[in-house]
């Protein structure tokens, strides 16, 4: 959010809640200074709750490699005899 222009601006982050067809319902860390004074620009933005979820999960599918000399349990990996 922002009232003229965000590259020269300060810009309020804040995600969508919930839309209408006359407005929107955002949430955010606090209410932005002057909130009820002229009016705001909304731009459409990276969605960050959305980019941590997924880095987290791709975090967890990562898995450490294993130690030198232990085979046990790698893919593809044959039980010495």
């Amino acid at each position: 959010l922002c009232r003229n222009n965000p590259l020269t601006e300060r810009a309020f982050d804040a995600l969508v809640l919930d839309r209408g067809r006359w407005e929107l319902r955002l949430v955010s860390d606090g209410p932005p200074p002057g909130l009820n004074d002229g009016r705001w620009r909304v731009d459409k933005g990276v969605n960050m709750t959305a980019y941590l979820r997924a880095a987290a999960a791709m975090r967890s599918l990562y898995k450490s490699p294993p130690c030198p000399g232990n085979t046990a349990g790698t893919a593809g990996s044959q039980p010495q005899q």
